[in-house]
């Protein structure tokens, strides 16, 4: 008898060498079960559960491992630690030979049965105690879940949530598989091809006598794109605070992902999960969403500010070619994990959740709804529809781009009336957000809304574009105003931008720690609304005060920080960031094979975002670089090399500095 098997025998007898009540109890009342004919339990299950409970009489070896993997009572269960996941690996990997022709394998099942804390906790909270069942793998779900009930649990075995070792052992390649890796090995060989090339052109020094065909063929150059990832660009007309800002607002929402998902997860401890729930600490995670609508003023400053820079030049603005710049320059990245999604990510690893996370929330969403994401209209419909969780800000910022002409083509001949007409409608969008939260009878932070509201408050007012738009037309204004700062510079006194600096950074703080009283509160409509119809536009304001404060020499040491050249290497990343993270997150949540009673966010975060980054970073030199360049190759006029003497893409001129404003609004995220 090997040493597992003694420990185990050791901790089911006891001293005295008498078998321990629990084991006894779970085989007799199996024992019950199995004799039970008129139970609905099938007959292949009946068998091979005779044969179980009679192995455990004699404690052998595999009906001890079976025993060992299903749930029992979880530690600290008085304390709200209302799961436990019990032995994913050791549970599908049981298999035991019954006769020559008969074999049992273990069988992983997840369920919930209702918990009444009444009975063992000074709380009249009812949970829904998350368990795992290990029995053999001829026994359905709906046989599990009557097994269960001769133990007087009322539990509930969802099929899609029960897995056997056969499901992981062999990868399941289909059509949709092989499609997946032609698709990512046609641009490993086209990239590959494309930096050895380049190397080669290096190390030959032939790159001179090769110039008209390099920049088409190394495209693809790990090498080039590398270089180009790296640089550290110096030009009067950047506004560099903006790269810091977005870095650091990416990060705030990865780690509201990374919480949020662990948050709800069977790993978090119940009652402290509600008490740390009703703390202002809280807050901070709570209102992380606010980052979101940092990205759309960035949005909308970049958009504004590079139109006049071109407009100042007489550019002509090309619809067609504008819109097309934007579509290309978002979907590569966003096509590439799509395809990812439906093709390869099921058989990238395993777990007790992964069926129900990845399968569920992932795959099957955009096996149907791919087309709405590419098409950028997934923050409509109903919540099936969202291909990706985070992928509705995609749609919105694609919207909002969509009708910036509007704003655009009369803004440099009538920059006054179309600011007016800007701020007209920011008004608008305030009042109608207020009466949305006051009909709708709103919480206004995100976590206040319950059951049914958060449906509500999440397709009709967080996902919309009309409801999200004032942030992004603050920031069309704010565009026109740094623009005119940067052609012709104002001093202010120094009270007068000491007390601009503080009450910026005060409303910041008040909006990101603050919002705890309408969590813990009910009945306050108005409040709410108000809160709902202003949060998001006087943040935006902040966030816009301290961007033209750094901008026009204000800024000093925050400017400093914000503009420090980490910052503007990663802010090339950032697009790529949001989109990864969220399915980094979701993987790496999906593989966990046991509970714990705490969740430590910031260690998860960051070990969530170094994977994040490690792939965004491949994700970047691979899609996102390479067709922008393409891009640039097919639609930007060059000049003639003896005229221009460098490469057109290094360029400082105003039709490349709209096409790089361009890659600055999306790179925001």
């Amino acid at each position: 008898m090997h040493l597992f098997v003694a420990l185990l025998v050791g901790f089911i007898l006891n001293v005295s060498g008498s078998e321990l009540g629990y084991v006894v109890y779970f085989r007799d009342t199996l024992s019950s079960a199995v004799q039970n004919a008129t139970n609905g339990i099938g007959i292949k299950c009946r068998l091979h559960l005779d044969y179980y409970q009679k192995e455990l009489g004699t404690y052998g070896t595999w009906a001890l491992e079976m025993f060992d993997a299903s749930s029992k009572v979880p530690s600290g269960i008085a304390g709200g630690n209302a799961a436990d996941l019990g032995s994913f690996e050791e549970c599908i990997n049981i298999k035991q030979r019954v006769n020559s022709s008969d074999f049992i394998r273990g069988r992983y099942c997840y369920g919930s049965t209702p918990l009444n804390y009444n009975e063992i906790a000074s709380t009249n909270a009812t949970f829904r105690l998350q368990v795992a069942s290990c029995l053999p793998d001829t026994c359905s779900s709906n046989d599990v879940s009557a097994i269960y009930n001769y133990f007087g649990l009322n539990a509930t075995f969802p099929e899609p949530l029960c897995q056997t070792a056969s499901v992981h052992e062999v990868l399941r390649f289909g059509v949709a598989e092989y499609c997946g890796i032609a698709f990512f090995a046609i641009f490993a060989l086209i990239t590959s091809a494309s930096t050895i090339y380049d190397v080669y052109l290096h190390n030959s020094h032939q790159l001179s006598n090769t110039k008209s065909w390099y920049e088409t063929l190394v495209a693809f150059s790990i090498l080039k794109n590398g270089r180009k990832l790296l640089a550290i660009e110096h030009n009067a007309k950047q506004i560099t605070c903006i790269n810091g800002i977005r870095v650091i607002s990416t990060l705030w929402i990865i780690l509201y992902h990374t919480f949020s998902i662990h948050f709800y997860s069977p790993a978090m401890n119940s009652f402290y999960r509600d008490k740390w729930r009703q703390s202002p600490g809280s807050m901070f995670l709570f209102n992380a969403p606010i980052a979101v609508d940092t990205f759309l003023l960035l949005s909308g400053i970049v958009t504004s500010y590079a139109r006049l820079w071109s407009a100042e030049k007489d550019r002509p603005f090309q619809l067609v070619k504008f819109y097309l710049h934007r579509f290309l320059r978002l979907t590569p990245v966003l096509a590439a994990e799509i395809v990812f999604v439906v093709t390869l990510l099921r058989q990238f690893s395993s777990g007790p959740l992964w069926t129900h996370i990845i399968d569920t929330q992932l795959i099957e969403a955009c096996q149907e709804y791919w087309w709405k994401t590419l098409l950028y209209v997934q923050n409509y419909g109903q919540v099936p529809s969202l291909c990706l969780p985070h992928g509705w800000y995609l749609g919105v910022d694609m919207q909002l781009f969509v009708i910036s002409p509007i704003f655009l083509l009369p803004l440099p001949k009538w920059p006054k009336r179309t600011i007016c007409g800007v701020v007209a409608l920011i008004a608008c969008n305030i009042i109608g957000c207020f009466a949305l939260g006051w009909f709708l009878e709103l919480n206004g932070i995100i976590e206040g809304n319950v059951d049914h509201k958060s449906l509500i408050y999440a397709w009709q007012y967080y996902y919309p574009a009309y409801t999200r738009a004032a942030p992004w037309l603050i920031g069309i204004v704010l565009g026109y105003y740094l623009y005119l700062s940067n052609k012709k510079k104002h001093t202010l006194p120094k009270k007068i931008v000491a007390c601009v600096w503080i009450l910026s950074l005060l409303v910041m703080f008040a909006i990101a720690f603050g919002g705890h009283g309408l969590m813990t509160s009910e009945g306050q409509r108005a409040i709410n609304s108000i809160y709902i119809a202003l949060a998001r536009p006087v943040w935006a304001l902040a966030v816009g005060v301290v961007i033209f404060s750094c901008a026009n020499g204000y800024g000093r040491s925050v400017n400093w920080f914000l503009s420090l050249p980490a910052f503007e290497v990663l802010s090339r990343l950032t697009y790529s960031l949001f989109i990864v993270h969220y399915i980094v997150i979701y993987v790496l949540c999906s593989q966990m094979w046991t509970s714990g009673r705490k969740v430590e966010v910031m260690v998860q975060f960051w070990g969530h975002f170094a994977c994040t980054l490690f792939i965004a970073t491949f994700v970047t030199l691979v899609f996102e670089l390479p067709v922008t360049e393409i891009e640039k190759i097919i639609f930007t006029k060059r000049k003639s090399e003896a005229q221009e003497g460098v490469l057109s893409n290094n360029s400082l001129a105003p039709s490349t500095i709209m096409n790089n404003c361009t890659v600055t609004v999306t790179g925001s995220l």
